[in-house]
């Protein structure tokens, strides 16, 4: 079994990478009690590093589908790569595991039947860390995809964003309410004000 693991070897991710590459290898390891074998069949793992650029990855993925026969893909570490990569799968009809890319339209608006998710997206670390830390002062900061600049609460307090944007309690769940969530990945920390 052949299983391509594209992730940022090099370049701004490189530390998440270096963690998925690790924790790919431990995971292998555990599950075929070190023969790195499934089913009297050998795994190989063929790293490929596309140093976080979406154009790299995917030239990197269809030669680990195409030429090095990779009977599935892992990663990639960026969301902006991964979302390069789905259709990519899906041309080749071959499954991607993403890992550990957040961004919440992987398995929503730009997802296909050949992608899989094991890990939690931008929105759910943004209603974790809501509902967690729901307390009057309490500051909350997540980098989210552009569908994911959202919040939830129970609380009726507003919310404001590092760049003074208040987020919408008429919503459910709140939506920041200016141009942090144009295209593109947005930084956002929402203070709790009483």
């Amino acid at each position: 079994m052949r299983i391509a693991h594209v992730y940022s070897k090099t370049g701004a991710l490189e530390a998440y990478g270096k963690q998925t590459q690790t924790g790919v290898m431990m995971g292998f390891d555990y599950a075929t009690n070190g023969t790195m074998m499934v089913a009297g069949k050998k795994i190989t793992v063929i790293e490929k590093d596309d140093q976080g650029k979406p154009d790299v990855a995917k030239s990197l993925l269809a030669t680990a589908y195409g030429d090095d026969k990779a009977d599935l893909a892992i990663g990639p570490t960026s969301s902006g790569v991964a979302l390069a990569l789905l259709p990519v799968a899906e041309e080749y009809k071959k499954i991607l595991l993403v890992e550990p890319a957040v961004a919440d339209s992987i398995t929503g608006d730009k997802w296909n039947k050949y992608i899989f998710r094991t890990g939690r997206n931008s929105s759910q670390d943004a209603i974790a860390n809501a509902v967690a830390l729901d307390k009057d002062g309490v500051t909350i900061a997540t980098r989210c995809a552009p569908i994911a600049c959202r919040v939830r609460t129970s609380a009726p307090a507003l919310l404001t964003t590092s760049a003074g944007c208040p987020l919408s309690r008429a919503a459910s769940p709140m939506t920041c309410s200016d141009s942090l969530c144009a295209p593109g990945p947005c930084a956002m920390t929402a203070t709790r004000q009483a």
